[in-house]
């Protein structure tokens, strides 16, 4: 999971990001309802790890990869495009984003804006892997578990990135950062169409 893409992406966009958590994920097919549904005005819409938001800092970033071939109906990562200090346009919008994508898709999205799994109304298991980052600085409960700390004690001496991201750099202040990452020029950005009505 941790290629070189990946790691220089963490690296540009959240420099002193810890893993808060890596997992796969399985969304059963055949559902006419999201598998994370809270009630509020917003419906499913939702935001993570809210914590003294700033527009112009990245706190946290998740990159997801589609496992399998994901459609319209597939129970796609919605993603609505509103700052989340502009409540009123939360209120008022009527289109947002639904990424669909062949298998290996990488999305890369700020967890502290608005966004969703949409339901999975096809035949086929909606599969993906989860990176979820955090800032060095926020405490992370995970990063003192029996299975972290023998993960960074196994790449301490083989991979200082990965020491880091399982926190081999634990310190409460700032400018602790990943081991700089080999700058890659062949990474295809692009950003998804209003294609998704509600």
């Amino acid at each position: 999971i941790f290629n070189k893409k990946i790691r220089y992406l963490i690296n540009l966009l959240i420099p002193d990001g810890i893993l808060w958590h890596c997992y796969y994920l399985r969304t059963a097919s055949n559902n006419p309802k999201p598998h994370f549904n809270i009630e509020t005005r917003y419906g499913t819409w939702h935001r993570d790890r809210i914590i003294d938001y700033r527009h112009e800092r990245i706190d946290f970033l998740d990159i997801m990869i589609y496992l399998n071939d994901v459609g319209e109906n597939d129970g796609a990562f919605g993603f609505l495009p509103v700052r989340p200090d502009y409540y009123d346009e939360v209120e008022n919008a009527i289109k947002s984003s639904k990424v669909i994508g062949k298998s290996g898709l990488g999305i890369l999205s700020r967890i502290d804006w608005w966004h969703t799994a949409t339901a999975n109304l096809g035949n086929n298991d909606r599969e993906m892997i989860r990176l979820s980052i955090t800032k060095n600085m926020y405490h992370q409960a995970i990063q003192e578990t029996e299975q972290y700390i023998k993960l960074r004690e196994y790449f301490k001496n083989k991979d200082v990135f990965l020491n880091f991201m399982f926190g081999g750099n634990r310190k409460w202040y700032k400018n602790v950062q990943q081991p700089k990452q080999e700058e890659i020029n062949n990474i295809s950005f692009s950003t998804p169409p209003l294609n998704y009505s509600f």
